[in-house]
């Protein structure tokens, strides 16, 4: 059977579904292989949101779609969909997200190795002159706690101000670069979702574009759940509120809302849902650190080697679900406004999958 196709410029094209060859607009037959061209059919397609949503088809109309591992979320997912659909956008993508996820992560642990070794370097001397302070006197038995005091108060603050500006610089470095990762993550895997390559280049310009808005949400949910948690008896609380707020940042950046609103979104996508959303990322961070843990005690002779092959290889795994499980979300909160590939892509600033077919 031949099949038409209307490529993007709008005129008609016809393929033939056996070969694939390119035909005339007038032809009936096939040339090559003799297969007879069919009327098109003029039954109207389904939504996407009925029938489930499939990646785009192969260059040439009429041949068959190719498996891009992606799983369809315009439907709500069961926990088997989101750890199955997250490990296969991993394996259809290794590549890409490896690459994407390296060019943060390796940077940031050699920053904090080369970090490490200055603040060593630092409290080399302060640590020695501690120990020392703390021994006994031989002929008292007690410790001089004017030297104590002599030490703490000159050369460890001095050894603090030292180290005060590479501190900062560490946190400020891990902070951003986590904002950067989490915004391209979100930006390719919603990318797979849709059917679409992923283009690292593009995901971080997505990153940049939205990173205003996540510093906002990023900032004000761990001051909140920081200072409720320092207070020991308001760890409950935090952890409630960790995990009521936890799809802020992919609010943020998505649906662009600023800070109070994302958290307001993330609240409502999240209400009724606690105990499920708390289960699945509990269980998928528990199986990302038995993994991690059996990595180290593996490289324990090489750590730098462990923590690169964990922050590169596994930790994607648990940003993969949340992004799964917060689209999973929007579908189940989002009916009224019909959740749908179109709706997820002009969030993207892409074509969505009907402009491109």
């Amino acid at each position: 059977m031949l099949e038409d196709g209307i490529p993007s410029g709008g005129a008609e094209a016809k393929y033939c579904s056996n070969c694939g060859r390119s035909l005339e607009p007038q032809a009936q037959f096939c040339p090559d292989c003799g297969t007879r061209r069919e009327p098109p059919s003029t039954a109207p397609a389904p939504r996407p949101a009925e029938a489930g949503f499939t990646p785009p088809p192969s260059d040439v109309p009429g041949r068959s779609i190719p498996d891009w591992g992606v799983p369809s979320i315009f439907g709500p997912m069961t926990l088997g969909d989101l750890l199955g659909g997250a490990f296969r956008i991993y394996a259809a993508a290794f590549l890409s997200i490896i690459i994407l996820v390296a060019l943060v992560e390796v940077p940031l642990t050699l920053l904090s190795t080369w970090i490490g070794s200055v603040m060593d370097q630092i409290f080399l001397e302060v640590t020695v002159r501690m120990q020392d302070a703390f021994e006994p006197d031989p002929l008292t038995g007690v410790v001089d706690p004017d030297l104590v005091l002599e030490i703490l108060l000159g050369p460890f603050l001095e050894a603090l101000r030292q180290a005060a500006p590479v501190l900062i610089l560490l946190v400020l470095a891990n902070w951003i670069g986590s904002m950067l990762l989490t915004g391209a993550l979100i930006c390719a895997i919603s990318q797979r979702i849709l059917g679409n390559p992923i283009n690292v280049g593009n995901a971080y310009s997505f990153a940049l574009g939205r990173i205003l808005f996540m510093f906002g949400a990023s900032f004000l949910v761990g001051l909140v759940v920081v200072l409720i948690a320092l207070t020991i008896i308001g760890i409950p609380l935090a952890i409630y509120l960790a995990i009521r707020w936890s799809f802020a940042l992919q609010i943020a950046a998505l649906e662009r809302r600023g800070p109070l609103q994302a958290i307001a979104r993330s609240s409502e996508l999240v209400s009724g849902s606690w105990w499920r959303v708390f289960g699945i990322m509990l269980l998928v961070g528990i199986l990302v650190a038995i993994v991690g843990g059996i990595v180290g005690a593996i490289l324990g002779f090489a750590p730098l080697a462990g923590s690169l092959i964990v922050a590169v290889f596994l930790a994607p795994i648990l940003a993969i679900v949340q992004i799964l499980l917060y689209h999973d979300l929007r579908v189940r909160r989002d009916t009224a406004n019909r959740y749908t590939p179109e709706t997820l892509a002009a969030e993207l600033d892409r074509p969505s999958p009907s402009q491109v077919l």
